[in-house]
């Protein structure tokens, strides 16, 4: 009897049928699966680390072919597709980056002759262009340009002559479409080549289905079907039929724990919240009072807050549509810093814990997120794609300029208690903690199997969450066990396991109590 794959592999079903055909068995992932429209090959991405290799295999099974090779394909907040096969079947475009960072652009590879053509160019500081649908007369290729590193995009169109050589400069479509956020993921053409189905986020793990006009962007109208989980359309041309993704995503709590700081005695985690909605990405105040939180109570993304024993709910924000992350405290617990795009970039802000009107701090076209203050208060620490890469930066909580902290990239930052040394990671997917002095200087690695995201400096050591797979791998992911390195020992303990997935970790300033939140884990349907 066949045994159930551990990764992921390209089946076929026939509509109707109860079992689906394995047609891929190899130990690595494989991914993206996109038809030939003449139906003699399915092409599909193999992904082995940083590695994409494209092969090509029959609907029924067979013998696979390779026929091209990039490490320059995934990248993270790229939502979509990444290849696509052309209407005469003798190509593939692909989208692929020339260096990690640049953004990701749309090739075209013809299989054949082995020549690849550009299709587009974004512009520096995107992500880059994803998804790539051909209209039914193969004369137009829609895509998605993703602007900013926690996934705002457009959809553009770029006209395309009978050699598919693109004849006009990419247009948007959807930055004239009714809605506030634009974070889309996955569309499909009508058959007859006048719509567009798109689905677009409606709020935090929230999508709405739309109807876009081609030639009329601004009389799009939504969906109602889905049932607000909809993602990833494909239509049937001859059957009318629509094929889409309903996912159903892990709820994201908040729970808390007493460390006893033995080995052999694991931590039994309590639940903060009786919330059946998202809440997360949880840090508490320095003197331990409060906690500030991400939370969709209200069915969109807020920063709120409350007391330390769950009491005394807050929100402290009310954008109504762009997602807000990241809250950090300041060292005096009178201010709460985070990021929102309410203008469609990400920028820096900072807030009263007891409400009112937040206080913008940074001011660019590009991405500025994570905050984290200095433990003097003097600075607040971001990342920003502002250079056209992804680097650390500070900024007086005085005034003035900005100033580049890092120079050979940085993703997020934690302070040590003492306040001399800056944690940071690297630009997604590489992980691993790294260190260095506040006042500059060379970065080191110092925790391989950690991600900045997951760590936090505490009284005596660091906690995180450990991840398991190698060093720069594109899928590596947290194994559940929440651990306490010791800063005098270099010992190490887990503290407590959880079958779910963590995404923060903040220890109270006595260093005995932690608290973090975990989500679900989240299931999909076609």
């Amino acid at each position: 009897e066949e045994k159930e794959p551990e990764n992921a592999d390209i089946y076929v079903k026939s509509v109707g049928s109860d079992k689906p055909l394995r047609l891929t068995f190899a130990p690595e992932l494989d991914l993206q699966p996109s038809w030939a429209p003449d139906g003699s090959y399915i092409a599909f991405i193999r992904l082995k680390d940083d590695l994409c290799t494209i092969y090509t295999i029959p609907p029924l099974g067979g013998v696979e072919r390779k026929v091209y090779e990039t490490k320059r394909a995934w990248k993270s907040g790229l939502n979509g597709r990444l290849l696509a096969c052309t209407p005469d079947s003798k190509a593939i475009v692909i989208s692929e980056s020339r260096s990690p960072e640049d953004p990701n652009s749309l090739f075209l590879f013809k299989l054949k002759t082995g020549e690849k053509v550009r299709l587009t160019s974004p512009p520096a500081g995107a992500i880059g262009d994803c998804d790539p649908v051909f209209s039914p007369d193969g004369r137009v290729l829609t895509f998605a340009r993703v602007q900013a590193g926690r996934s705002v995009s457009d959809l553009y169109r770029i006209d395309l002559s009978s050699d598919l050589t693109p004849v006009a400069e990419p247009a948007s479509l959807t930055d004239r479409m009714p809605v506030r956020l634009r974070d889309l993921v996955g569309h499909a053409w009508s058959a007859e080549g006048r719509e567009i189905i798109v689905s677009s986020e409606r709020g935090f793990h929230s999508w709405d289905f739309w109807r876009i006009p081609v030639n009329d962007p601004q009389r799009s109208t939504r969906l109602e079907l889905a049932e607000e989980r909809g993602v990833g359309p494909v239509i049937s041309g001859p059957s009318r039929r629509m094929i889409y993704v309903k996912e159903q995503p892990g709820i994201a709590n908040i729970w808390y724990l007493e460390d006893s700081g033995q080995s052999k005695k694991q931590a039994v985690p309590t639940r903060l919240f009786g919330s059946t909605q998202c809440e997360g990405l949880c840090q508490v105040s320095p003197d331990g009072a409060k906690v500030a939180f991400e939370s969709v109570r209200t069915g969109f993304s807020e920063i709120c807050v409350s007391n330390s024993d769950g009491s005394g709910f807050l929100r402290l924000t009310d954008y109504n549509g762009p997602r807000c992350e990241f809250p950090a405290w300041s060292p005096d617990s009178r201010w709460v810093a985070y990021d929102a795009r309410p203008e469609g970039q990400s920028e820096i802000y900072v807030i009263s814990p007891e409400g009112g009107q937040p206080r913008r701090i940074t001011y660019d076209p590009g991405d500025d997120l994570g905050p984290t203050w200095s433990r003097d208060g003097r600075w607040i620490y971001f990342t920003s794609n502002r250079t056209g890469a992804w680097q650390v930066w500070k900024m007086s909580t005085g005034g003035g300029d900005p100033v580049q902290v890092t120079q050979e990239g940085g993703w997020f930052t934690r302070m040590s208690v003492d306040g001399r040394t800056l944690f940071l990671g690297k630009p997604p997917p590489e992980w691993g903690v790294y260190r260095m002095p506040v006042e500059g200087g060379a970065q080191e690695l110092f925790l391989p199997d950690g991600l900045i995201d997951l760590f936090a400096p505490a009284a005596h050591g660091y906690y995180f969450w450990r991840m398991k797979g190698s060093g720069g791998s594109v899928f590596g992911y947290p194994d559940g066990s929440l651990v306490f390195l010791d800063s005098s020992t270099g010992a190490r303990r887990v503290v407590t396991v959880t079958d779910q997935l963590p995404t923060s970790v903040s220890p109270f300033p006595d260093g005995k109590r932690i608290m973090f939140s975990q989500m679900g884990h989240p299931t999909a349907d076609l």
